[in-house]
């Protein structure tokens, strides 16, 4: 399964996403969380996730830390929000690669095509971030 959340955690899905994430491999998926930056340059954010995941999966397969997947093992989507926008445009407008001919279908979770402004529901919310970030990188988190 490969895995990408949504736009403020995107990041580190690991992170926003834990249950989620230990229950999908409880229940016997192997899950590829990619992390990524956020931009407005979807497209160029879609082709870097697609090469991440395949240099993640063939990585974890060289080394020996996953078990090797078998050739006819499908591979499924699972987006959260931005991580939704940037599995249609991948599946969309990439052509295939080794891990996408094995691409079966994608699932999206809270997919919209809203302004950010429009699609996050909490007043006041946008206008506090850049407040919140400096003050955070004030104190050494990045």
């Amino acid at each position: 399964m490969h895995f990408l959340g949504g736009a403020f955690v995107g990041a580190a899905p690991q992170l926003a996403y834990p249950l989620l994430l230990r229950r999908l491999s409880a229940a016997g998926y192997t899950v590829v969380c990619v992390p990524y930056k956020v931009t407005f340059k979807h497209l160029e954010c879609a082709a870097r996730v697609k090469e991440r995941f395949e240099g993640a999966v063939r990585e974890l397969e060289d080394t020996g830390r996953a078990l090797m997947v078998p050739p006819d093992v499908p591979v499924v989507g699972l987006g959260h929000s931005n991580g939704s926008l940037m599995h249609m445009l991948g599946g969309a407008l990439f052509s295939p690669g080794d891990l996408d001919d094995r691409r079966v279908a994608n699932a999206v979770m809270s997919f919209n095509n809203k302004q950010v402004a429009d699609a996050i529901p909490i007043p006041g919310f946008l206008s506090n971030i850049k407040p919140v970030a400096d003050t955070l990188e004030s104190l050494g988190v990045r």
